[in-house]
């Protein structure tokens, strides 16, 4: 992960420079042929790699099919990932359904849904797999594996770790090492087929009290980052949010239109300079922006809607610190709890900013 922020911070800066220090491609349906010396980065819908390639490849897509070499790291994000050849050093694959078929020199990294590591399959770093189902048929040394349901069919050289509701084994599994699991039961039948120490720890899989106990401490979380944040823009802010408040009281229609046209436009800017490649840095800028006006909404709604209702209620020269608190202190809970109205609300408030700091300046 440290790689990949590197990775777009160095394209930053030296793409407009030199487009020619990386291959890249975008569009929707792409099939390619044709081999790549150096790095490689396609964006897409349907995404067929079907060459060589000596350097890194990284790839966005709904469907994503790789059916060649990579000399140095493979990464691969969103949608259904196919990878049919060999690795010369890691692969980390995030998302979907993910099918790996081929050798890896270094490490396995995935974090997906249904994911199926083939017979053919060879690792020889190390393997961290998360999701929730993993049919592991390959040969790897050590293994960590977190899923729902484990299907072992594959030979683990050294130890492994294994944490799952449900663990089963094939008659061709083998674990050559130790074995620490996880799981609902003591399975023995996962246990004669290792040839070390065995380390179990039973534990009670409650999906739903467990769903209740992640959802209710990331509702915390927000409502600490709403709270903190809000305090500190409410006290920080007055002046310049005061003109946006009189924008948004005039003109809701067209602060709406301009909030939301602004936030659509953003993917299709993405996209456009992706395919001009020299671009490219500005199309990460235009993602890394929807990324960014995504998680800070509510902060926005917090801030903009606290100010708009302390001026219904008389302005800052009438209520005092303790007021403004409490009010504060109401927005961020309504806007901890609700999911996607304040996406709605926060059009509102980006057109209003907008209109008020940028076309109206001009």
């Amino acid at each position: 992960m440290k790689k990949l922020f590197s990775l777009i911070l160095a394209l930053s800066i030296l793409a407009p420079l030199s487009s020619f220090a990386f291959k890249a491609d975008a569009g929707e349906n792409l099939n390619l042929t044709t081999p790549v010396n150096g790095d490689y980065y396609i964006a897409g819908g349907n995404i067929n790699l079907n060459a060589d390639t000596d350097g890194d490849v990284a790839s966005v897509g709904w469907k994503i099919f790789i059916n060649g070499d990579i000399e140095q790291d493979l990464m691969l994000f969103w949608g259904e990932q196919f990878i049919n050849g060999n690795i010369g050093e890691s692969a980390r694959l995030l998302w979907g359904t993910i099918m790996f078929d081929g050798t890896i020199e270094k490490d396995l990294l995935i974090a997906g849904g249904n994911i199926i590591i083939n017979s053919n399959t060879t690792i020889k770093g190390e393997t961290k797999i998360a999701g929730g189902k993993i049919d592991f048929a390959g040969t790897a040394n050590n293994v960590d594996l977190n899923a729902g349901e484990i299907l072992l069919k594959g030979t683990i050289k050294w130890d492994a770790t294994l944490r799952a509701e449900k663990i089963k084994t094939d008659d061709s599994a083998k674990i050559l090492g130790n074995l620490y699991y996880e799981s609902a039961r003591q399975n023995t039948g996962l246990e004669q087929i290792v040839s070390g120490k065995v380390t179990f720890k039973q534990v009670h899989f409650n999906n739903r009290n467990e769903f209740l106990g992640i959802f209710s401490g990331f509702v915390w979380a927000r409502f600490a980052f709403l709270f903190i944040f809000g305090l500190i823009l409410l006290f920080i802010g007055q002046k310049r949010i005061k003109s946006s408040l009189e924008t948004l009281n005039k003109e809701p229609r067209e602060s709406l239109g301009v909030g939301f046209l602004t936030y659509a436009a953003l993917p299709f800017i993405a996209i456009l300079f992706a395919i001009t490649i020299i671009w490219l840095p500005f199309s990460l800028l235009a993602i890394m922006l929807f990324a960014t006006l995504m998680i800070f909404a509510k902060l926005l709604n917090v801030y903009f809607y606290t100010n708009f209702l302390i001026q219904r209620r008389g302005g800052y020269e009438k209520l005092n610190n303790r007021k403004q608190f409490w009010i504060l202190l109401g927005c961020a809970i309504l806007s901890a709890i609700l999911s996607g109205i304040d996406m709605i609300f926060a059009f509102f408030a980006l057109g209003a900013i907008i209109r008020t700091h940028i076309i109206k300046k001009k």
